[in-house]
This record gives C-alpha cells, structure tokens and sequence, in this order.
C-alpha cells in the first residue's frame, strides 16, 4: 500500500507541475486554481464539473518572509486565511501530495504573491473530508414531516368534505385534527393571509418592525456570514471596515436593541390589558409558560434542521470548514438554544450553536 501511494505522489507531482506550466491538456485545471492573496477560493464549480473532474484541495499556509527570515506577525494570524483553492488532476487523491507541492517555488508561477514567502506548513480540506448524513439526521428529517404531513392530510381532508357535502347539513362538524392543522376552508391559513386585519393602536410599530428585520438580515448575509464560513479576508475586511457605507452595516446591532424595545412595550401593552381584566391578578409563570410554548416549537423546527441535516447537505469549498464548525458548536450547545440560556452557556460568544 505504501508503494502505491508513492507512486500516486509522484504522478500527482508531475501533473501539478504540468498544470502550473500550463500545458495543454492540463490548463483546465490552472483556470480554476485561485491566484490571489491571502485568499482565493478559486473556480470551485469549474473544477468539479463533468469538463474537467478534478480534486478540489483549499489549501491553508504559513511561512516566514525570505528577506526577513522570520514569520510576519500579519502571516502569523492569518493562518487558516491565508489560502489558495487548488484543482488538482485525478491522480492527486491524497492531500499530503497537494500540500507538499504549495511549498514548493512551482507554486509560485500559478500564485505570484507567494513568492517572497517560504511555506513552512500548509494544510487542506477537500469535499472528501465532509462527513455523510448521521442516522439522527434522517430520525429528524421524519420528525419535521411529521407536521409537514399533517398540514397536508388535514387540508385534503377538508377538501373532500366540502365536496361531499353539497349543501347536505347532516354531516357530522369537523374533528380537531382537521380544524387544527387544515390550511384551507374559511378558519385556514390560506384565509387569514387575505383576511383584512382591523386597525389596532399598535399599528405604528409595523414600519419599525419591518426595516429593523430587513437591516437585521442584510448585515448578517453581508457581514456576520464571514466568520462562519471561514472566508474572512483580512485585507478585504481592513478595507470595507474603514468605509463608511461598511457603518450602515455594522450599525444593525442597533435594530436590535429596537427588536428588545418593542417586544417588551408589546408584552407590557398586552399585560396591562390581562391586569385590567383581572383586577390586578396575573399568574407569571403560567404567562411565563405560555410564552416559551409559543416560541420554542419554531426556533426548535429550525435548530433541528440547522443542526442535524443543514451541515450534511451543504456544497462548495468552504463546507467542510462550515460543517466542522456547525456541527461541534450544536453538539455542545443545543440545548442552551432551547432553553434560552445561551447568554450563560457557553460563556464565549462564538460557542453557541445558532450564532
């Protein structure tokens, strides 16, 4: 086996060394490579298509500077960001073979900011190193269609009675089931999206709450997405940080706080209202209750699915980092999630599994 492997070694080698000079039929592979430091994914979808079939590798670096002798602080924390997304031919299975070659002054021709650098070490992932699909994830997935299928009998249940009845009253009401989970007829969902909602004294707070959700998802797909991906570019983010249009995203942290003020100004406008009611009596951890059945069963449909099937389906070159990470921090800390106390544990910020 080991003859084998050398031998698999020396043709990779060979093949890398064809393709960083561009040879004919190996210039497929040099087009998807990435060029650009201190981070290039490259072409992963021109790598792994039918045309050219070859081995993604995203290989991390760390090296000292050769007029300087000594590791650059800058290189010293950029380590597992400073990357090169290399398409290797079919003979490249081993990423030992891949790593080896970016340490070589080959590499060079293909990445030119390597150049003054001398690679000490270089580590890969590839999309062999993502993990298959984990028997829980299927007991899942059966669990979310559970509701899913529901919604769906339910609906065609209320279908086919309507079609029975033709104006016969004598049919037996609706079951709970039915008038639980039936999205059509006139007490369905589909109903109450067009049904006209009457004006309200909070009514003011709509336009509030719509820009603070869209401020809140336009900086978490355009900023926050970064340090989960791993594809944090620390010249790119020195540059959009210093920006002043990069201010209107970073300031969604803001919406927030806006989010904070208006669920507790809802939640006291509602209580006072029950106090009024009641004269004066409210039991607090029946409200208390009802307020964590009325979250928890959403944010527990979406940490399943974001935990225990989302990681397994995932794509691109930057999925067996995003896998790795997701899946360590869930493990942990799910259940911090779903009980609300995730600003105990874990202590680190970066440790939670939803965030």
């Amino acid at each position: 086996m080991a003859y084998i492997a050398a031998a698999w070694g020396s043709q990779c080698t060979k093949e890398l060394e064809q393709v960083v000079n561009m040879d004919a039929q190996f210039w497929r592979y040099a087009y998807a490579w990435g060029n650009s430091l201190p981070l290039d994914a490259g072409k992963y979808s021109a790598c792994v298509s039918e045309d050219v079939k070859g081995h993604y590798f995203l290989v991390s670096m760390k090296g000292t500077l050769a007029e300087k002798g000594h590791a650059h602080d800058n290189f010293d924390s950029w380590y597992n960001i400073l990357a090169i997304g290399v398409c290797a031919p079919q003979s490249c299975r081993e990423s030992s073979s891949v790593e080896d070659f970016m340490k070589t002054a080959n590499a060079t021709k293909l990445v030119p900011g390597l150049s003054p650098m001398e690679v000490t070490e270089a580590t890969s992932v590839s999309p062999k190193d993502l993990q298959e699909m984990q028997p829980l994830s299927f007991f899942v997935l059966f669990l979310c269609a559970i509701p899913i299928c529901a919604v769906l009998v339910a609906s065609l249940l209320r279908k086919l009675r309507g079609s029975a009845e033709n104006g016969d009253m004598s049919q037996p009401s609706e079951g709970l089931f039915v008038r639980s989970f039936a999205m059509n007829g006139p007490m369905g969902a589909i109903a109450k999206i067009t049904e006209p909602i009457p004006p309200r004294p909070t009514d003011c707070f709509n336009g509030i709450r719509v820009l603070s959700l869209a401020w809140i998802v336009f900086a978490h797909t355009t900023y926050y997405t970064a340090f989960v991906t791993g594809f944090a570019d620390p010249v790119s983010q020195n540059m959009v940080e210093h920006s002043a249009g990069f201010v209107a995203i970073l300031s969604a942290e803001f919406a927030v706080d806006t989010m904070f003020f208006l669920s507790a100004f809802l939640f006291a406008h509602l209580t006072y209202k029950q106090l009024e009611k009641s004269n004066g009596r409210m039991p607090m951890m029946m409200a208390i209750l009802q307020r964590y059945l009325r979250l928890t069963p959403s944010l527990a449909f979406t940490l399943l699915l974001y935990a225990f099937v989302w990681p397994y389906i995932l794509e691109g070159p930057f999925a067996p980092t995003l896998q790795k990470v997701v899946t360590e921090r869930c493990w942990v800390s799910w259940w911090s999630e779903l009980t609300y106390t995730m600003n105990f544990y874990p202590w680190n910020y970066s440790g939670t599994c939803m965030t």
